[in-house]
């Protein structure tokens, strides 16, 4: 289970008023995030944080402008560097205000009088924030100070299917600073309550917003500051169990995520339940039940893409033949994830990036959705020309190609020889119409792993690929 966060505090805005505490109060949340909850990577911004490194190497400025949180959200979410059951934690503190039904967060350089050429949108934050590949975002707003104080209603209205926003204060009010103790009434709770040792922590969503519920109105009284209240939404609601900081979670902790994701998977709802028995492996890597639930609810989505293709291939005149080769899929498909899932594949199978060239990708749609309930992530290719774009700026763990793409009778081989002889080693799987020994042999002495027109056996030699690449 991998965490990860971005950081940012603001004191010093250009056409706002400005705020005493909100550098402080994110630069302890950084602090706690890297020193004491182990996050392995904490992005920070701030009025005066270090530059980061971008993606493509160069150092890329974290003063809170516009152009640099855009361009940070842009560049560092472009693919996916996480997987399902791991945390993204999203903090902001500063200035946030609502127009026209949206909720915005100020940079430094905003204007409240060109709110959408200026703000971003927390929508947009949280549609970049999900692209990072972690299922669970936790979204921290303290983002409406009074120090000041920004006029008009608080954010924290707007729903974010499957994040989980807790923001400093409930709509019409605002978040306070204390000068006293030198920060937010908010953030200083978060913390205190995140330090909680023992079985009344705050390791579970839940257990954290009921404490800061009665922790920040009660230290806004303590100081003589009106009432303020922490406002959470959370979507789904069984994100409320979400366990924040494993290193605390409980054996009751886990025993209600497990009741979670067995009423996930009788719902039918396969992907919130895979989503689920995967943060349980997680916390507990030797929990049988767990791996043994997570192959039940893979085989389930297979059967019903492989019944789902059954049908269509049905309507299409394909009666017999169709529902014979599908049944004898699925077996295949069975056979492999009972031979090849297991405690120690399924990090391998979520971390790979598989490159499929094919001009009609369509033709594919059930093979693709098969591998990808088992978590591996594909790039679409519909010519060689793409595919070597596509290579040029991303490396993948496998190709899968068709062999005719017009006009190109052999482009499967033509971008095969291409690669080989630029060196580029990346396991080949030629996915076509024919598997005669003798095209078989030809795609061998190309370079390939192998050629098939079989679903099943595709499925297998794809996974053992993977698994033997990134095991």
């Amino acid at each position: 289970m991998t965490n990860w966060a971005f950081v940012i505090g603001i004191n010093e805005y250009q056409r706002l008023r400005s705020l005493e505490f909100a550098v402080p109060d994110a630069e302890a949340v950084s602090d706690f995030l890297r020193d004491e909850a182990g996050f392995e990577r904490v992005f920070y911004f701030s009025d005066n944080s270090p530059n980061e490194i971008a993606p493509d190497g160069s150092p890329q400025s974290t003063q809170p402008t516009y152009a640099n949180l855009l361009s940070f959200l842009l560049e560092f979410f472009e693919k996916p560097y996480l997987e399902a059951g791991d945390n993204f934690w999203f903090f902001f503190s500063g200035h946030g205000i609502r127009y026209q039904e949206r909720d915005y967060l100020m940079p430094c350089d905003a204007n409240h009088k060109a709110v959408e050429a200026t703000a971003i949108s927390i929508s947009y934050v949280t549609e970049r924030l999900r692209r990072c590949g972690a299922d669970n975002v936790v979204l921290f707003l303290d983002a409406c100070r009074n120090q000041g104080d920004k006029a008009g209603v608080g954010i924290g209205l707007q729903k974010h299917q499957g994040v989980i926003t807790i923001s400093s204060c409930s709509p019409r009010e605002k978040a306070y600073e204390l000068e006293e103790i030198g920060q937010g009434s908010f953030t200083y709770a978060l913390l205190e309550s995140l330090r909680i040792q023992g079985e009344s922590n705050c390791a579970t969503v839940e257990r954290l917003y009921q404490r800061l519920r009665y922790r920040v109105p009660e230290i806004n009284n303590y100081y003589n500051k009106p009432v303020q209240t922490p406002y959470a939404i959370v979507e789904p609601a069984s994100k409320y169990h979400l366990i924040l900081l494993p290193q605390q979670a409980t054996l009751i902790d886990i025993a209600i995520l497990r009741e979670d994701a067995l009423e996930a998977e009788l719902e039918g709802d396969l992907e919130l339940a895979e989503q689920l028995w995967t943060r349980i492996l997680g916390l507990s890597p030797a929990d049988p039940k767990a791996l043994k639930a997570l192959k039940r609810v893979w085989l389930k989505g297979l059967s019903e893409i492989t019944h789902e293709k059954a049908q269509k291939d049905v309507k299409s005149d394909k009666h017999a033949v169709a529902d014979q080769k599908a049944q004898k899929d699925v077996k295949f498909d069975k056979d492999a994830v009972a031979e090849y899932v297991n405690s120690r594949t399924i990090k391998p199978l979520r971390k790979s990036t598989v490159l499929w060239v094919d001009d009609r990708p369509n033709n594919n749609i059930y093979e693709r959705q098969s591998l990808e309930a088992l978590g591996i992530n594909f790039v679409l290719a519909q010519s060689t020309e793409e595919a070597f774009y596509k290579l040029n700026r991303q490396d993948f763990d496998l190709i899968i190609s068709d062999m005719g793409r017009p006009p190109d009778p052999r482009a499967g081989y033509t971008l095969l020889d291409q690669l080989r002889s630029c060196r580029d080693e990346t396991p080949f799987i030629i996915y076509a119409s024919s598997r005669h020994p003798k095209h078989i042999a030809e795609s061998l002495r190309h370079g390939a792993i192998g050629c098939t027109n079989w679903p099943s056996e595709l499925f297998e030699m794809v996974l053992s690929v993977l698994v033997g690449k990134n095991g």
